[in-house]
């Protein structure tokens, strides 16, 4: 009888871990669908930037902050912004509170088009 007895308990021990490695998985998968979306938007963006985009931080007024705000606009490039319409102006400087006048910052972007150019 000692036998049967440590032979069913063997099962029952071998059981327990299995609960709490899968109790310890959980928490690391509880990611909702709107981080899963944001981060596959992040990367998106960022693969986007790399290979159509300049670096717009070198146009004189731009920061990497307002650097994403002009590439969620559709704007990544030099020559985006070189050639951005009165309007795009206006809506910029409404829509992100720009601080200065953005219009420097058109100007400076031509400039380096320019140069790269020459």
């Amino acid at each position: 009888m000692e036998v049967a007895e440590a032979g069913a308990e063997t099962p029952k021990a071998e059981k327990k871990p299995a609960k709490k490695a899968a109790k310890k998985e959980s928490p690391a998968k509880k990611e909702t669908p709107a981080e899963t979306a944001a981060k596959a938007a992040a990367k998106e963006a960022a693969k986007a930037t790399e290979k159509k985009g300049d670096d717009l931080t070198k146009i004189k007024g731009i920061g990497k902050a307002y650097q994403q705000k002009l590439n969620d606009e559709g704007i990544y490039t030099y020559e985006d912004v070189a050639n951005m319409s009165e309007e795009q102006i206006a809506m910029m400087e409404e829509k992100y509170s720009f601080k200065g006048d953005f219009k420097e910052s058109v100007a400076d972007a031509k400039n380096i088009l320019n140069s790269k150019e020459a």
